[in-house]
């Protein structure tokens, strides 16, 4: 049931109409098969590949992936890169998001001299 002073109710049988469009959820055999609480270390391809979860930053489930060999890291969505460049990434409050956090965490990168995407 919506309320009157609900500012999302014109939306709602949008939202309604996207989810249905957005089809099953994914099978079993598509959830991850290896998860981790603060880190992982895995070999792959012969080089170590590291990750570290950093919480409550644009999600509760953030983490950094690390290439120890060839020197690159993922910053998920820890840094987005807009169509005129680096942009203030969206905290997900509503998904553990803190704004905060998410300041402290970026605080732990140590950045080179660029930014390296495609």
């Amino acid at each position: 049931m919506l309320r009157v002073d609900d500012p999302f109710a014109p939306l709602a049988e949008k939202i309604r109409t996207k989810l249905r469009e957005t089809g099953p959820a994914s099978p079993k055999s598509a959830l991850p098969v290896i998860t981790f609480a603060e880190s992982l270390s895995v070999h792959f391809n012969g080089e170590e590949v590291k990750g570290l979860h950093f919480p409550d930053s644009h999600t509760d489930g953030d983490h950094f992936v690390g290439f120890t060999g060839s020197g690159m890291i993922h910053l998920g969505d820890e840094s987005f890169m807009g169509d005129k460049g680096p942009r203030f990434p969206f905290v997900d409050a509503s998904s553990g998001g803190d704004v905060q956090q998410l300041a402290k965490n970026i605080g732990k990168i140590i950045p080179g001299h660029r930014i390296a995407c495609a």
